[in-house]
Parts: C-alpha cells; structure tokens; sequence
C-alpha cells in the first residue's frame, strides 16, 4: 500500500467503512480494487456510496411507520 494515491486510500478507506456499517454484505474490498484503476475505484465507491445512501434512507423509513 506504500505506492497508493492519498486519494485512492481515501477512497479506499471510505469502501471499508460503508462495507462495515450494520447490515451490509462484506466483500474483499482490497482483492477486488486491486486490480482496478483509479477511475474504476472511483466508480465503485461512487456505487457504493449509492447503496449506502439507498439503505440508510429505507431504514430510516422503516422507523417513522413504526
């Protein structure tokens, strides 16, 4: 990791915390991004940071018909 990009860390590190947050489906971030340029990294995280969006909204939802 000693050849990463502060910017490609960062996205890495915010793949890490949006897979460890409750109720989502662990991966190995690291394996597949391995193998990904910056631009797909980018894209991936950007999906991803959708989903977690998505989910925390629904959650949300959940608890005011509750």
């Amino acid at each position: 990791m000693n050849n990463m990009t502060s910017a490609r860390r960062g996205m890495i590190e915010r793949l890490v915390t949006i897979q460890n947050a409750p109720g989502n489906e662990h991966i190995d971030i690291l394996t597949i991004t391995g193998f990904m340029t910056d631009e797909q990294v980018a894209a991936h995280l950007a999906r991803y940071e959708a989903q977690e969006l998505t989910r925390v909204f629904n959650l949300k939802g959940r608890r005011r018909a509750a």
